[in-house]
């Protein structure tokens, strides 16, 4: 189970040698605003660090690894079981309102495990 960016070095990885799931809970994290009202909506901060480790992360573990799960918190740090980012506004670091960056950041981080997939990188998953 992986809660922050910091967990997933590459130093230790070889130490848990027969992982066969790995949870990262840190890619997204939720802020429920005006909870419970008409005007209730969710943002969504992508955690550029933990982006940018996951696939590195995740290839240490090929021989054994057979499931991913890719997560978000709350804001109380609690993780939030079945998270589905798709109907809330997505930031990244200090932005201030939305953009398109986060949404095209998201993107470009699935198209890099949809290659990895294809091109056989991840045989087991």
């Amino acid at each position: 189970r992986i809660d922050t960016a910091a967990q997933m070095h590459l130093g230790v990885a070889p130490r848990f040698r027969d992982v066969t799931d790995i949870h990262i809970n840190s890619l997204f994290t939720e802020e429920l605003l005006d909870e419970g009202s008409i005007d209730e909506m969710r943002d969504i901060e992508v955690d550029l660090e933990t982006r940018i480790k996951c696939i590195p992360f995740i290839s240490r573990f090929l021989p054994t690894l057979e499931r991913v799960h890719f997560g978000g918190k709350d804001e109380d740090g609690e993780v939030i079981e079945g998270f589905a980012p798709a109907d809330g506004y997505l930031f990244e670091g200090d932005d201030f309102y939305p953009n398109d960056g986060p949404w095209a950041g998201m993107k470009a981080f699935i198209y890099m495990l949809s290659g990895a997939f294809s091109i056989g990188a991840f045989p087991n998953l």
